[in-house]
């Protein structure tokens, strides 16, 4: 034998073997149901390390974030927060019960013990600070219950041993000295010849000594460590031998025998333990051998004295592990309980079928081709052929376990027409005919041996074809021909003359939804199964006419006086004659006799135990059981009983849904096979595990008004509910919600559930599936006993029932002492209250009700005056704020369009003269900008809308900018302005801004009634007042000074003094809000302002408010609030981006597109709607708008851009003449990216656009290196970032996936390939394949700089584990991204 042919061989035995092992074929495993239990459905935390059952039922789970307990439905957790039990820790490592109905849990804090009865903790009388209470207050990994009751924990690298007396306390311990152990101990196991545990990570047992102290002897040389990271992690008894699971293998040791063997993880021999690292070793009630390792787990084969396992298969999610990483095993009745590192607890459950599945592997050619199949069959020498969906069809021979495919091959008129197979029928001839949905009907002839040309029949090549869908078929011996079923009707293809023929009723339409059945019974009658009823036709009247024959139409079987019509799906006839058809809604009919011309039909539904009215299949095996395809499963009819077995997915099927057409009995095999939406089922109907009639329901849970109640929580119960035989509960409690479970941890979902309070009412109530609780509100006060049970595996209702007393008591005022005590009271205080009272009414009604009658009438009319005026008067006021606040905002937009071109004039222009007059008007246009600054910040302060921003300035460079720009006006008129200071500190803590609107007013104040020639003084000092610094602020004139009575007035809104001497200064007028607005600020800041008249002459406006020094290292004062600096990029702009202005003033647009379009394409548009048409047809990389205008403004065009996922990445700038607090957070909230005033200095808004767009480019070019998220400046909560990050987890889930190409990530991300290729662009400047293959680039580059100097990995292996399926060509991509080729990194020190 050549080495290709072994090899060849041995490759072919693998595969072999492989696919007995996964599909198709039977192991220990493949006889399990996989149920996932993780924090999805409530577990703390996915790192499960132990599991065990308490004497109550309740299944236990240690892991990292507390101990749960589960009850078939729902998870309770106990923590270091939980109430009323509480843990010392977290991490749980084990936990155990004594025989006292104790839990003991071991965690990083220590013990806890829990009293099942009442659960709540147990504390034992320990003096503090002793070597029990350290014990039981450290960090302890294991413990362990031996034969006796007592308790064996390992704690601090050490063992030590408790021992109970009968009551439970703690009678004496002992503890191993630290100088034997240096090392955690694992396991502690109860041998016959005494308790045994790894000291050291060697095998000794453990004798007890004097002084407390335990005493370890080696057991043999054999089990002592044999490295220094030898490690024992686990052991188990199993008769005479002692198995021992380590970081090394799997150990045998027999101790009398005095021989050891040991199990190894071997790459080369697939029955090997599956890893060396042995977790944990548990044997099943039947005493098979289950072993945890670090990947998968192992069932122990004796006879072979080999393994077989089981791990994670992503492709079979739903029947395999889905972790590989164990922790710990439980084993109890027929379920397997695994604890997984990060899959939480993966529960292994005994399926009630004994079942086949074969299934559609990827990776294996010889398995199904598609998952759906929609029809069955087996010809004469017990060949199974399969139709699929989308798959043509397979044939598995007699003895093989492997499928042949029949598919469509384009251009190939010899191949089956379509690959969607409807229905397969083999005739008597030995031909086989494929009816197809879309392709007709084929025909293969199965005498010849290897032919597989098939003969095609469609509308295409046979006229009397009126449909290619074809759906159901059967042959007619009387007629020699064969029936086929099609939405155009019936046709009949007659053999003798290979011609077929439409076959019409006489009714009005002969067209069906489907015609899904068809079968001719022994009296010689084709039944005809429709979506409109069903026909029954006479075929021997049909042999003499084709189209005069005879025939009955039954359009409801149940009732022919109905007009609702069956819809048919299937029909068979049983061994004894009987004719059973499965319906569309209707369930189950059985043809029983003929009465005066009409059939009779017994019908069975979901209230006589089916589990769906949908019946799809029917087969008979040789019990004469009926096996039903549904909606829900597979239901048996035991026709003898009467009675239905229902079965799903967690009974041993891949799903619960299956195709018509798709259901036959294999006699020869005695093998029921069904075709699934997920594979092909084999179920051996002989073989059923069913399950135990007597269903005992526990109590699990007491709810009252929405907490978990415990009999710490009051007198509502003495024992947890479970052991409980009686609640207490009070009316004000509103009722109270019990939760029940039967502990049937396999089939939970399965089971319905029946409740009542005896008392309250004496109907049951059932449950849904999968429900569990009852609830009940307003319970009135009186005593009841509630009472539930439930069905088992047939729908039948369990004898036994679980029953709770319960007790409900009323209000005091409800009790009937309390009744006739209250009745003699009030009768007793009426009375004598009526007599006294009576009198005094008698004397003052009269006077009373007339001047109660007159006041209330003259107070509600001058109510009603009051309340108009001042609504009126509110109403007027408010709406002429409103108008002149309206007005300002719109002032900005005209005075940006003189602010700007006159700076731009005034830059270019060089002539001295013009440069004077253009000066004035930039003056006088700032001023007019200042008046509806101050007019605004009027509105504001009056609305109470103003939030000071206070930071550290320095005072005298404060005051000398505020004060520059009057310097000028005041040379103009000789006035002397003098500036005084006496600070102790120059930095104080104001705000800027309002703080130098104040300076500014009270000093252009004092200039305008100060004469020419005359002086100004301002005095700035601090002061110390009863312990409190002051800032004293003082500006004086010499004027003529103002009327007494104006002195108090001219702080108030809009008052100018009519006496005043003023002296006007060119381009300033007054508006009468300016002080108010000073008085406004300076309260705010804490401090007051008031006027006086100099002895002199003139007026002093004198400020003191709270002095808060500050500290030169905050100080801001000199830094211009309104610079912008530009980031500095090394980026030159690409004259390429297009900026889109919305504003409805066209000057406005073009006064920016002249600042704009030097640099960059500039689109206009006169509102939001436009902006938006002009978005979703041409390319913009940044919107720049107002927000006051027509048709749609400015917040809700960005609104828009937000919330669209195909243009949220656009930058957006508001540009707008309101100045609001309030539209700024709002437009920020959006997503906003700036926001600035009208006017606006061209210069910051060039700076802010080009900022923007240099970000952009700078993060894109972050991205391109490093591939890390973190480097794309995306919004939180946006659009953008939620579309990236699915993009990134799409790529983090598949990107090893070499089959995962730009289609398939386009399908998955749901958006349509040009949105997700522009939008990737846009955020990332890289198209869909350039992100999906500089993702794997990036993969492989972390993979290769952690793993260099590694001799065990090539080339090859990185690349097909990024995706890439050519080494080469990843190579060279990868020296394109990172200048060097992979394998000179991999091999660089």
């Amino acid at each position: 034998m050549t080495m290709k042919n072994a090899i060849s061989i041995l490759l072919y035995v693998i595969i072999f073997l492989y696919s007995n092992s996964i599909w198709g074929g039977t192991t220990y495993f493949s006889q399990f149901n996989y149920t996932f239990l993780t924090e999805d459905i409530g577990l703390p935390n996915n790192y499960v390390k132990f599991i065990t059952k308490d004497s109550d039922g309740y299944i236990w789970a240690t892991t990292h974030n507390g101990l749960a307990r589960y009850d078939g439905y729902n998870f309770t957790t106990f923590n270091a927060s939980s109430n009323p039990v509480r843990l010392k820790g977290d991490v749980v490592y084990k936990v155990c019960e004594d025989n006292f109905r104790r839990l003991w849990v071991v965690s990083e804090g220590g013990i806890d013990v829990i009293d099942l009865n009442k659960y709540e903790n147990v504390n034992f009388n320990i003096t503090k600070y002793s070597a029990l209470w350290n014990i039981m207050n450290t960090h302890v990994s294991n413990i362990y219950k031996d034969k006796d009751g007592n308790l064996w924990i390992s704690a601090l690298n050490t063992l030590y041993h408790i021992k109970l007396d009968k009551q439970g306390n703690i009678n004496d311990y002992y503890y191993l000295e630290k100088s034997s152990s240096q090392h955690v101990v694992n396991s502690v196991i109860d041998m016959k010849w005494g308790i045994c545990a790894d000291i050291n990570n060697s095998l000794c047992t453990i004798e007890i000594s004097a002084n407390h102290l335990l005493k370890c002897n080696p057991v043999s040389k054999m089990t002592a460590a044999t490295t220094n990271d030898w490690i024992i992690s686990c052991m188990a008894l199993d008769n005479e031998i002692l198995w021992i699971g380590t970081n090394k293998g799997l150990y045998r040791y027999d101790h009398y025998g005095r021989n050891i063997k040991r199990y190894s993880y071997d790459v080369n021999d697939n029955s090997s333990i599956s890893n060396s690292y042995i977790t944990d070793i548990k044997f099943t009630p039947e005493g098979k051998m289950l072993v945890a390792t670090m990947n998968g787990i192992n069932y122990y084969v004796k006879s072979s004295d080999n393994f077989i396992h089981i791990k994670q298969d992503n492709e079979f999610k739903e029947h395999s592990l889905n972790c590989n990483i164990i922790n710990c095993i439980f084993t109890e009745g027929n379920r397997i309980w695994i604890g997984t590192e990060i899959g939480g607890i993966n529960l292994l459950t005994s399926s009630r079928l004994n079942t086949i599945i074969w299934q559609n592997r990827k990776k294996d050619p010889y398995s199904l081709s598609a998952n759906p199949v929609s029809a069955i069959n087996m010809d004469r020498e017990g060949n199974l052929w399969v139709g699929t969906v989308e798959g043509g069809i397979n044939i598995k021979r007699k003895g093989e376990n492997r499928f042949e495919h029949f598919v469509n091959i384009e251009n190939l008129s010899s191949s089956i027409s379509h690959n969607s197979v409807s229905g397969l029928l083999i005739d008597n001839e030995n031909h086989l005919w494929a009816y197809t949905w879309g392709g007709g009907i084929n025909e293969l002839n199965l005498n010849e041996k290897g032919n597989k040309i098939f003969k095609r029949y469609s509308s295409i090549n046979t006229p009397q074809i009126k449909s290619d869908y074809i759906s159901s078929a059967c042959e007619d011996l009387v007629n020699r021909g064969i029936w086929f079923g099609s939405p155009e009707g019936l046709l009949f293809y007659k053999k003798q003359t290979g011609e077929f023929m439409m076959v019409q009723f006489n009714i009005p339409d002969n067209r069906f939804e489907a015609i899904r059945a068809l079968y001719i019974d022994k009296q010689s009658k084709l039944w005809v199964g429709t979506t409109n009823g069903l026909f029954i036709i006479d075929l021997f009247s049909f042999a003499l006419s084709h189209r005069n024959f005879d025939y009955k139409y039954y359009k409801k079987l149940s009732d022919p006086s109905l007009s609702i019509a069956d819809k048919i799906n299937s029909i068979i006839g049983d061994k004894d004659g009987n004719i059973w058809l499965g319906t569309d809604g209707a369930g189950l009919y059985k043809y029983f006799k003929e009465e005066k011309g009409l059939l009779k039909f017994h019908n069975f539904t979901m209230k006589d135990g089916l589990p769906n009215n949908n019946i799809i299949g029917i087969v008979e095996d040789m019990n004469r059981n009926l096996w039903l395809s549904t909606n829900h499963g597979i239901s048996k009819f035991d026709t003898k009983k009467k009675t239905f077995s229902n079965f799903t997915k967690y009974d041993g099927l891949l799903n619960n849904q299956f195709y018509w057409n798709a259901y036959y009995y294999s006699k020869s095999e005695n093998i029921v096979y069904f075709g699934n939406i997920d594979g092909l089922v084999g179920i051996h109907p002989s073989n059923l595990k069913e399950k135990s009639d007597n269903v005992v329901v526990s109590l699990t849970d007491l709810i009252i008004q929405g907490e978990n109640i415990y009999p710490a929580s009051g007198d509502y119960i003495s024992e947890n509910i479970s052991s409980a035989n009686e609640i207490n509960i009070h009316e004000r409690d509103h009722g109270l919600e019990i939760y029940f479970s039967a502990k049937d941890y396999a089939y939970n979902n399965q089971i319905s559930y029946a409740y009542r309070l005896k008392g309250y009412e004496s109907e049951w109530n059932e449950t849904k599936r999968g429900e569990h609780s009852a609830k009940y509100t307003s319970i009135p006060p009186g005593d009841y006993v509630f009472e539930v049970k439930a069905t088992d595996d047939k729908g039948n209702w369990s004898g036994t029932v679980t029953e709770i007393e319960v007790h409900v008591s009323p209000y005091f005022y409800k009790s009937w002492w309390f009744y006739i005590i209250c009745f003699i009271i009030v009768a007793v205080c009426s009375e004598r209250f009526y007599v006294w009272k009576t009198n005094a009414y008698k004397h003052q009604k009269k006077i009373l009700e007339d001047t109660v009658q007159q006041r209330t009438s003259q107070l509600a009319i001058q109510n009603e005056k009051l309340i108009e005026m001042s609504k009126k008067l509110a109403e007027t006021t408010e709406e002429k704020i409103t108008f002149f606040t309206n007005i300002t905002h719109e002032f900005r937009t005209p005075v940006t369009l003189i602010n700007g071109p006159i700076e731009q004039a005034i830059k270019s222009n060089k002539d001295p003269e013009v440069n004077q007059q253009l000066k004035l008007a930039e003056r006088s246009s700032k001023y007019l900008l200042a008046l509806v600054n101050e007019l605004m910040d009027f509105r504001k302060i009056d609305a109470q809308k103003v939030q000071l921003d206070k930071k550290c300035e320095d005072f005298e460079i404060f005051l000398e900018n505020a004060v520059i720009p009057f310097k000028a006006f005041a040379g103009d008129r000789n006035i002397s302005l003098n500036i005084l200071y006496h600070l102790s500190n120059n930095y104080i803590v104001l705000d800027y801004d309002y703080m130098k609107r104040v300076i500014v007013n009270l000093v252009s104040n004092a200039i305008k009634f100060t004469p020419n020639n005359g002086t100004i003084n301002i005095y700035i000092t601090s002061l110390n007042y009863k312990d409190n610094s002051l800032l004293y602020i003082c500006v004086e004139d010499n004027g003529a000074g103002i009327d007494k009575k104006d002195l108090t007035k001219i702080f108030e809104r809009f008052y100018q003094s009519k006496t005043s001497v003023k002296y006007p200064v060119q381009g300033q007028s007054s508006t009468g809000i300016g002080l108010y607005l000073c008085k406004k600020i300076i309260e705010m800041h804490g401090g007051e302002i008031y006027a006086i008249n100099n002895k002199k002459g003139g007026t002093s406006i004198r400020t003191i408010l709270p002095l808060v020094n500050g500290d030169i290292s905050t100080s801001e004062s000199s830094m211009d609030n309104n610079e912008e600096k530009a980031i500095e990029i090394n980026i030159v702009p690409s004259n390429s981006e297009t900026i889109l202005i919305v504003d409805d003033n066209e000057d406005m647009r073009i006064y920016v597109k002249t600042l704009l379009q030097q640099k960059y394409n500039i689109l206009q548009a006169s509102n939001g709607e436009e902006a938006l048409e002009l978005i979703s047809n041409q390319k913009v990389d940044l919107i720049l708008s107002d927000i006051m205008m027509p048709v749609m403004n400015g917040i809700e065009l960005s609104k828009r851009v937000k919330e669209n996922l195909s243009i949220s990445h656009i930058p957006f700038i508001m540009l707008t003449a309101i100045v609001s607090e309030e539209q700024k957070k709002e437009s920020f909230e959006i997503g906003v990216d700036e926001y600035l005033c009208k006017p606006f200095d061209e210069e910051i808004l060039l700076l802010k656009i080009r900022n923007i767009f240099a970000i952009q480019q700078k993060y894109k070019a972050k991205f391109a290196v490093s591939m890390n998220s973190e480097n794309i400046a995306i919004a939180e909560d946006s659009k953008d970032k939620k579309f990236f990050d699915r993009a990134v987890s799409l790529m983090k889930e598949s990107y090893s996936n070499a089959e995962y190409d730009i289609e398939n990530f386009v399908s998955d991300m749901g958006y349509s390939k040009t949105l997700v290729n522009s939008k990737l662009q846009a955020l990332i400047g890289q198209s869909i394949g350039q992100f999906m293959k500089n993702y794997r680039l990036n993969n492989a580059h972390e993979y290769i700089i952690a793993h260099q100097q590694c001799k065990d990995i090539n080339i090859a292996e990185i690349a097909y584990r990024v995706g890439f399926n050519d080494p080469k060509y990843f190579s060279k991509c990868f020296k394109e991204m990172y200048g060097v080729l992979p394998s000179a990194l991999l091999s660089k020190k």
